[in-house]
């Protein structure tokens, strides 16, 4: 009996002694929680100054970039503008310019048929100025070409006609008015020609004769009454 409480006793076994449980140590946890706390807030605080920072100067960044654009679009546009106002101008004057030049050589050839008619009336009225340029070419052909030669003047001019005949000249009326007047002078054999005829010398001298009558039509600008003139010193300063 005895063996089998011992057995027993052993067999319950004593469990160690129980005594109290280590403890959390609350208050040491809170406070490190409070100082990562602290920390994360002047972490955080710290941000937003540098966000808030960083914001004032992205703004006043693209203020200025705005500003510039904005200035470099009205310079552009400013070009622009006096670019199509230049182009504007020059083509107003060019077309001015081609306008005036057509209408001046409209009144050219105006005055120059003018011309042309006021020498073919004088051919057949048979005038004394005619009757002198039909003896001045006479003269020269005379002077040019071999004897026997050949005047060949425009039909009906009788003065040419009187005046060549009388220098010993074959004549022949062969050419229209369009020659106005004058004569061409033919070599017996045909190999040496002159042209006098008046509608081959205002050909000639056609350039000539617009420049003369350019300058009566078309005078240049004159100069201002007193442009150039300096003042005497005595004339700008008189005692008082």
């Amino acid at each position: 009996m005895a063996e089998k409480k011992g057995r027993k006793g052993k067999k319950g076994g004593g469990t160690a002694p129980s005594g109290p449980s280590p403890g959390h140590g609350g208050s040491g946890l809170d406070a490190i929680l409070s100082a990562i706390r602290e920390e994360a807030e002047v972490k955080i605080n710290h941000i937003n100054a540098v966000l808030e920072e960083k914001k004032g100067e992205m703004a006043a960044r693209a203020e200025r970039e705005m500003k510039a654009l904005a200035e470099r679009y009205r310079r552009e546009e400013e070009r622009e503008r006096k670019m199509m106002e230049s182009r504007i101008i020059s083509e107003a004057c060019l077309t001015a310019s081609r306008t005036v030049s057509r209408k001046r050589q409209e009144i050219m050839d105006r005055v120059l048929g003018a011309v042309e008619q006021r020498l073919s009336s004088e051919r057949e009225k048979g005038g004394e100025g005619y009757r002198r340029f039909v003896e001045s070419i006479g003269k020269e052909a005379r002077a040019l070409m071999p004897s026997g030669s050949r005047a060949i003047i425009v039909k009906g001019d009788r003065t040419a006609r009187t005046v060549l005949s009388s220098m010993g000249f074959a004549v022949a009326e062969e050419m229209g008015d369009e020659a106005i007047g004058g004569a061409w002078f033919v070599s017996p054999d045909g190999h040496k020609r002159i042209n006098s005829t008046l509608s081959h010398i205002m050909e000639a001298e056609r350039e000539e004769i617009t420049r003369e009558i350019a300058a009566v039509l078309f005078p240049p600008p004159a100069k201002e009454a007193g442009a150039g003139k300096r003042e005497r010193p005595d004339e700008t300063e008189k005692s008082t």
